[in-house]
């Protein structure tokens, strides 16, 4: 028997449409492509005499995506790729990066055409004019990470005497403290002056905003005194604590 050879979208175009559709579940990327190139197409023009749910009905589509296809005025949307964060390629650089650290340790402001030139004369033949892009990139990392230009980011806090209060919950389960024979699950209130490190504790079931408002007058009680400023942590029904 002799092989039979055909285009598939010549034979798309000769078939109506449910034939076409059915020629999809063949696992040919080429129908696949073709066949929804003809659906988009047969749901622009149903859409303009039809209501979109009853095209996108006829055309075997799900309404979602007639909906997205019609916003997109029958163009498919691009798929976004996802950035790399892996490189491509070796980087030329690798094995002489050392010397290359070097140079920026001892002068910073050098320019990447300047330790280039230096390369090409020092190893002739494994460096081109045309990798400077890559130097400098590797070069900018460098200051960042640890040239000069890198800048620690901290946030100061100031402490003073009796200004300030903080409270906190502690979970005690893994203690796995037990009352007569049985498990005691429970938390820790736990309130502390931040500058002098005064605390207080008290045990409770659950961390809330009505435990909060039991724990914290109890805290201040057996302090004596109230800080001019409380800071806790975000609670699951916390309310607003106000002025």
């Amino acid at each position: 028997m002799g092989t039979i050879s055909f285009d598939p979208l010549k034979v798309l175009k000769t078939l109506n449409f449910s034939d076409a559709y059915t020629l999809c579940l063949i696992p040919a990327q080429s129908i696949e492509i073709a066949c929804k190139e003809v659906q988009v197409r047969k749901l622009m023009r149903l859409a303009k005499s039809h209501p979109l749910h009853v095209a996108a009905m006829k055309v075997g589509m799900s309404l979602s995506s007639a909906k997205r296809y019609v916003k997109l005025g029958g163009k498919r949307k691009p798929r976004k790729q996802a950035e790399r964060t892996y490189r491509t390629r070796e980087d030329p650089f690798s094995k002489v990066w050392i010397e290359v650290k070097a140079l920026l340790e001892r002068d910073s402001g050098l320019e990447a055409k300047t330790i280039m030139d230096w390369l090409m004369v020092r190893y002739p033949g494994e460096f081109s004019a045309g990798q400077i892009r890559t130097l400098r990139r590797r070069i900018k990392d460098w200051r960042v990470l640890e040239g000069p230009e890198r800048k620690d980011v901290f946030f100061a806090q100031t402490l003073r005497a009796g200004a300030q209060s903080q409270s906190d919950y502690t979970w005690c389960n893994s203690l796995k403290i037990t009352i007569a024979g049985e498990p005691f699950p429970h938390l820790l209130y736990h309130f502390m002056l931040p500058y002098s490190r005064w605390e207080f504790v008290w045990i409770c079931f659950v961390e809330s905003y009505e435990t909060l408002t039991i724990g914290y007058p109890k805290a201040v009680v057996q302090l004596g005194a109230v800080a001019a400023e409380h800071r806790t942590d975000n609670l699951a029904a916390a309310g607003d604590s106000g002025k």
